[in-house]
């Protein structure tokens, strides 16, 4: 198994920084404002009584709509994360962040589609948009459970639903190439400090099943947090060593040094190249069955569906890695509908005293999650949000200094705002995104204004800023 992000390839909590944290997006005019400052608008509310009604229409037809608003579970109250929320007949669609907060862009002429919000394990619950506008709006969902013996389902294994899903993705799944335009960021931390966050609007073209193209993005709007710490591992030892190779006049190579903060992490099309539908992990691979436990936990429901839930776990480290997680299938299509998994890469023990004695580090198996969801529309289900971390844990070893020690955590996350699905051709080489260069210096437009009116959906890591 392969994962990573960007250079960080293995193949074998935050700190809130409040009011401190500023952005750069390549426009001087934003320089100093809070991270998250005017991300929180109300809806454009022009709709006007009376004879200005048709002029109203036109209007916010010209500069779309934004609704928002804060979607609980009804009986707990509890914020529901990473509900789906999309138009009714139409592409436009976002997620909720960890506080259950969302906002949705939509063009103007969607004056008259409704708004669905879905969450697996929860009644689906559709909204005029009309009656959206113009306000903070209480969405509340009832929770729904199904008992496995209630369900219209095959009594089959879950090996056998794997099976059937994956043979009929060509059916489920969109196979023609597609351009997803979405809000994407990357952020690292060290020791829970920031040491780099990222966030871009960004047009990205999936290539067709299959295809010789690779998938790329097209930065749109991008900016990036200025007021960040440095790299602080092995600065010291770096240092001093540097200094004694210059007195020895050698030359010296820093083991562990601060450009790895720099690098680019791929991208959009990183965190889509890992859609487990277009490039099947070792858990849809039938070869790799004998080797994983998978079990029928339940049915769960989800925008009126049901949804077979498919628990696995791996019995035993296929290429060096384990994961275990849940695959949710479509009772009645066999169409995946979200894969959630996590594991970890295991460091094969013979190379653990290569890298201390060559490196003078002690390094932890690295871990890491995965979070892909997929949004039908006119049959076809599509990406519409996918999430991938990873945690490094990191000491020194050397011998009468003072041991370091690092927990390192890289997260990227995608969520699909619109989907062009007619005409969708490759993006031109020159607009293409070079992850070797920064997000701001390659965004389309420099409009210091987009910011004051997008309202991003907020990571995890970050859900405890100041707004």
């Amino acid at each position: 198994m392969e994962f990573g992000v960007g250079r960080w390839e293995f193949r074998v909590g935050s700190s809130d920084l409040g009011d401190a944290l500023k952005f750069d997006n390549g426009c001087s005019g934003l320089h100093g404002q809070d991270i998250f400052a005017a991300m929180k608008r109300n809806g454009s509310g022009l709709l006007l009584a009376g004879l200005l009604l048709v002029s109203a229409n036109a209007a916010i037809a010209q500069q779309g709509l934004e609704l928002h608003g804060t979607v609980r579970d009804a009986k707990s109250g509890d914020a529901l994360p990473a509900v789906s929320i999309g138009l009714k007949h139409g592409r436009q669609g976002t997620i909720t962040d960890d506080s259950g907060r969302f906002s949705l862009s939509i063009d103007g002429t969607a004056l008259g589609d409704s708004v669905r919000f879905s969450f697996i394990g929860h009644g689906m619950r559709t909204l005029a948009v009309k009656d959206m506008l113009d306000k903070d709006n209480a969405i509340l969902l009832t929770r729904q459970s199904i008992l496995l013996s209630e369900a219209v389902v095959r009594p089959l294994r879950p090996e056998d639903y794997i099976r059937l899903a994956v043979r009929r993705i060509p059916q489920n799944h969109a196979t023609g190439p597609v351009i997803a335009t979405g809000y994407y960021y990357e952020l690292m931390t060290e020791n829970g400090q920031f040491l780099r966050f990222d966030e871009a609007v960004t047009a990205s073209y999936i290539p067709g099943m299959p295809d010789t193209v690779k998938g790329h993005s097209s930065i749109l709007h991008a900016r990036s947090a200025k007021d960040v710490t440095s790299l602080q591992f092995m600065q010291k030892t770096n240092a001093r060593k540097q200094k004694k190779a210059d007195r020895r006049g050698k030359e010296y190579e820093p083991i562990f040094d601060s450009t790895l903060t720099t690098d680019g992490f791929g991208g959009p099309s990183e965190i889509l190249g890992k859609d487990p539908v277009r490039d099947l992990p070792d858990f849809l691979d039938t070869t790799q069955f004998k080797h994983i436990r998978y079990t029928v936990e339940g049915v769960a429901v989800h925008a009126g569906r049901q949804l077979l839930v498919i628990g696995f776990d791996q019995r035993r480290k296929i290429d060096h890695a384990t994961a275990k997680g849940r695959i949710y299938i479509d009772a009645d299509s066999y169409a995946f509908v979200a894969f959630e998994y996590e594991g970890r890469i295991v460091i094969p023990l013979l190379l653990r005293p290569v890298i201390s004695m060559a490196a003078g580090l002690s390094i932890g198996n690295p871990t890491f999650q995965v979070r892909v969801h997929y949004r039908e529309h006119e049959g076809i289900w599509h990406v519409g949000s996918a999430h991938q971390d990873i945690r490094l844990k990191m000491s020194t070893t050397a011998l009468f200094q003072k041991n370091e020690h690092c927990d390192l955590f890289i997260e990227q996350a995608f969520v699909v705002n619109d989907l062009q699905v007619d005409g969708a051709t490759p993006i031109a080489k020159a607009e293409r995104y070079d992850s070797n260069r920064p997000m701001t210096a390659q965004a389309r437009s420099k409009d210091p204004k987009f910011w004051d009116t997008f309202t991003p959906i907020r990571p995890k890591k970050l859900s405890t800023f100041g707004n």
